[in-house]
């Protein structure tokens, strides 16, 4: 199942790594609307108007990396929500390796603050998915490469706001990943130590950013950090809440809400979740096996609870 290998993956990864991109100087003001626009769609699980969006990036800013990374996007979400079809793997690698092509266009003495953010997203994603195929060995490599950019930004969080869910995610799990994972401990001796605390002050910054997409992110991690590294469901609630209210359709974050519920023996409400993911699931943008996907989810595990309760 995609989503535990997606929880399990988050854990163990260092890097914490997310799914957003910082839209690049580089891109002009109509570029930007288009960039969130198509952001704002996979939040709403509206793939079709999604892949429009990457196909007009690509085709007006063919040489910018944030035209392929948002096609990246497009392909992991479709990833996480059943799509099982290998092509969306290869996809999702192919438009990450455009997209670092383009971005080493650029020296690395001569980054910018969104140069860095999005050096730090294409590696965080490479990692992503080794983590979810089980290649740990690949995917510890792309975390040295994503630490060699998050340590350019320490610091920085004043200046380039962006920075505050990095540093955040990374401040929190290194000793989280160093507690729980030992078998990554000779990978991490040398690199910058974390701030557990710090790292939920700069978490909780980010998720009180004007940027929809860093507010979004840093909402949903704040999610999964209490919900299953801190264990403290109720703080692991109020995020949740905040994510189903903003994307009622998104049938992930209701997924994750109706797992809370159920960890929290809330079954009156888990149930009403339950019900709300398959009404949402007659999605007309979502291909069969999406459709299916999370109401199986949410049934087999609601069936495990029925069990109990006998």
């Amino acid at each position: 199942m995609y989503l535990q290998k997606i929880n399990k993956a988050i854990c163990i990864a260092c890097v914490a790594v997310f799914s957003l991109l910082q839209s690049s100087g580089v891109l002009a003001n109509s570029a930007n609307d288009i960039f969130y626009s198509g952001f704002n769609y996979l939040y709403h699980f509206q793939f079709a108007k999604a892949d429009s969006v990457a196909k007009q990036l690509k085709k007006q800013f063919p040489t910018d990396p944030l035209s392929y990374i948002f096609s990246a996007n497009c392909n992991w979400w479709k990833i996480i929500s059943g799509e099982s079809d290998e092509m969306y793997k290869k996809n999702f690698y192919d438009e990450l390796n455009y997209s670092l092509q383009y971005l080493k266009i650029k020296d690395d003495n001569h980054l910018t603050y969104d140069d860095i953010f999005n050096y730090i997203n294409v590696y965080s994603y490479y990692a992503r998915i080794d983590l979810m195929e089980g290649n740990y060995f690949k995917a510890l490599k792309q975390i040295d490469n994503f630490i060699d950019y998050q340590k350019k930004s320490f610091g920085k969080e004043a200046l380039y706001p962006p920075f505050n869910l990095t540093s955040g995610l990374y401040n929190y799990t290194i000793p989280y990943s160093i507690k729980h994972y030992p078998f990554l401990v000779p990978s991490l001796l040398f690199v910058p130590g974390g701030d557990q605390d710090l790292g939920l002050k700069q978490l909780t910054l980010a998720a009180l950013s004007t940027d929809i997409l860093v507010k979004t992110e840093a909402h949903y991690f704040l999610m999964k950090i209490y919900t299953d590294m801190a264990e403290n469901y109720s703080l692991a609630s109020a995020h949740a809440e905040y994510l189903i209210n903003a994307y009622s359709d998104n049938l992930l974050y209701r997924y994750y809400y109706f797992e809370l519920l159920v960890k929290q023996k809330k079954y009156p409400q888990a149930e009403q979740q339950m019900n709300m993911i398959k009404q949402y699931s007659n999605n007309k943008e979502l291909s069969a096996n999406q459709k299916n996907y999370f109401t199986n989810l949410v049934v087999s595990e609601w069936e495990k609870v029925a069990e109990t309760q006998k």
